[in-house]
């Protein structure tokens, strides 16, 4: 999976919750059939695909490579739970015109607020500096280690703040969308992969538990990975601004009541978004069960090693697929 485009969204969402993205109008996407319903997806679609983050494609390689097929039915179970999750904060933010942050406000006492949003700003701040780190990685990588990741970090935290301040929120979400593409070069190379198509089934409708402690780890690490705290906030945010970008509400009134068109259009929004997420997810351990469990590889420790998951497709190239 590419870490740093992955990397890149969650940087640029952990600053924008301090910073506010230039707006400018976002027309509405009138085309029909698949162009222009892939045109009308937003924040839902872009909060699944970054959820596929650095520690989330380590997480599932490593699962996937120590596992097997094991876990595969792990993307069923998790996709009604953030569907659910992510429409009620979609739908928080739609009726009120604020974050979520501003919406506790308003409803608790604001020491418990404060010891909430500290508590998200640790884990973000951890997780923002494991992103960097993967970005970091990932140009190494392209470099064949003749740039040191260490090196990159500073320029590729200056360049994503530069992205932030600078560009235009539809700019941005522009992008967002494109790198989304990228996910796909692991349901591509799951079939190049030729698993077992029976064993696969199998594992996919057939749950299996194991009572082992590493079992049990693998189990927590995917489900705190997949349903992340920080996703909740961003998709909250995410509509506001797309609100905020259509001339819809602004920060200091907000707004009142919400529109049964815009209620579908969110839920459509999120499902999509979901289902994108878990369908990665499901081909990042489908494909790092076949390539790295199948071979006897039940280890993912680096970059590099994950990136041989993606060997079947590009072969020597894999490395540069992996960090696009």
């Amino acid at each position: 999976m590419p870490w740093a485009g992955r990397s890149a969204w969650n940087v640029i969402s952990f600053l924008s919750s301090n910073m506010r993205m230039k707006k400018v109008p976002v027309e509405e996407a009138r085309r029909k059939g698949f162009v222009g319903f892939v045109q009308r997806l937003g924040p839902g679609l872009i909060t699944g695909a970054s959820d596929d983050d650095p520690s989330g494609i380590g997480t599932y390689s490593q699962v996937g490579s120590q596992f097997g097929y094991g876990l595969l039915w792990l993307a069923l179970f998790t996709f009604p739970l953030m569907s659910a999750v992510q429409e009620l904060c979609a739908r928080i933010a739609l009726q009120t015109g604020v974050g979520l942050g501003a919406s506790l406000r308003r409803k608790f006492p604001r020491w418990l607020v404060g010891v909430a949003i500290l508590g998200l700003l640790a884990a973000n701040t951890f997780n923002v500096g494991a992103d960097l780190g993967a970005v970091a990685a990932a140009g190494s990588l392209l470099s064949r280690g003749a740039v040191q990741a260490l090196w990159l970090v500073v320029p590729v935290a200056l360049l994503i703040i530069v992205l932030q301040v600078f560009a235009s929120y539809a700019t941005i979400f522009k992008v967002f969308k494109w790198l989304t593409l990228a996910l796909f070069g692991y349901v591509i190379t799951a079939f190049f992969a030729h698993p077992p198509l029976l064993e696969v089934l199998r594992a996919t409708v057939i749950p299996h538990v194991e009572f082992s402690k590493d079992f049990v780890m693998a189990l927590v690490a995917v489900l705190g990975t997949t349903i992340s705290p920080y996703l909740f906030f961003w998709q909250a945010s995410s509509e506001v601004d797309e609100l905020a970008a259509a001339g819809a509400t602004n920060p200091q009134a907000g707004r009142h009541g919400l529109r049964l068109s815009e209620l579908r259009a969110a839920r459509t929004d999120v499902l999509v978004g979901m289902a994108f997420s878990n369908l990665v997810m499901y081909f990042i351990i489908l494909t790092s069960a076949a390539v790295l469990h199948g071979h006897g590889r039940t280890g993912v420790q680096t970059a590099a090693e994950a990136a041989a998951a993606l060997a079947p497709l590009a072969g020597p190239f894999a490395f540069i697929v992996f960090s696009v």
